[in-house]
């Protein structure tokens, strides 16, 4: 809906009118003829501290291995270094702004100078530190293997940790912090949209095939293209297909799509 000839007015941080016209004292006048007002967008997935010195690189590197892809076989190859991490969130911040968004979740490492840069921009934003138990590389380009450090995870947690609080507790009040995991296992994704979310609704009886459960379930098409080669159908479900490879969904025993 688009509301013609309308005033904005904003005291502080806080909107205080929308409506025709605004008849109150302004410090400040912005002339809005000929313009579009429209809220600022949020970004929930981005990589600030890395993407910028890939654009152009990864860009037009494709695995044939791994679906055209170059995120497994060649973006570890363009490793950056922390004074490159600042160096990227700068200039993404500035992109962002520009593309409208106002509000950013940032999934980067953690690095000393980052959540000052991110107060430094203006532009709200969500720390959110990664840490992995493993890391992956490809020997034969089409399948992938895993070096697992535990431990080396643990120290990442709490680093991450740590940063969460530090953000939460900036005095800028634009940043907030949660903890990004890199690597999230397919059964584990699956479990929290089912029996986990059940258990936080202290339900017993969605989310299951079970005698006496509700009668709520899906039907995946595995003739889907999306859904081929069926080799790890919850994976290629997750990853790849979404809604596209659903066929059926029931409510309560009704057919809702």
């Amino acid at each position: 809906m688009y509301l013609r000839d309308t005033d904005i007015a904003f005291t502080d941080d806080r909107i205080s009118h929308v409506n025709r016209p605004h008849q109150g004292e302004a410090d400040t006048k912005i002339d809005g003829h000929d313009h579009i007002a429209m809220p600022g967008l949020i970004n929930i997935h981005s990589h600030p501290s890395s993407e910028r010195s890939r654009k152009g690189i990864t860009d037009e590197i494709r695995s044939l291995g791994f679906f055209h892809s170059s995120l497994y076989e060649f973006l570890t190859i363009f490793n950056n270094a922390p004074e490159g991490f600042a160096a990227n969130v700068r200039v993404a911040m500035g992109k962002l702004l520009l593309s409208r968004v106002t509000t950013v979740v940032d999934i980067s490492p953690p690095f000393d100078a980052w959540l000052g840069i991110l107060a430094g921009s203006g532009i709200r934003a969500c720390a959110a530190p990664g840490f992995r138990d493993a890391h992956w590389s490809s020997a034969n380009s089409h399948q992938l293997s895993y070096e697992w450090d535990e431990a080396n995870g643990r120290v990442g947690f709490e680093r991450a940790q740590r940063v969460v609080d530090l953000a939460n507790q900036h005095p800028s009040g634009r940043l907030m912090g949660m903890i990004c995991p890199s690597q999230i296992d397919t059964s584990d994704i699956f479990g929290a949209a089912t029996i986990g979310g059940a258990r936080t609704l202290k339900r017993d009886d969605i989310a299951r095939l079970s005698v006496g459960a509700n009668a709520d379930l899906v039907l995946v098409d595995l003739k889907a293209p999306s859904m081929r080669p069926v080799h790890e159908p919850l994976r290629s479900l997750i990853f790849v297909a979404g809604d596209r490879a659903i066929r059926d969904v029931f409510v309560e025993g009704a057919r809702r799509s």
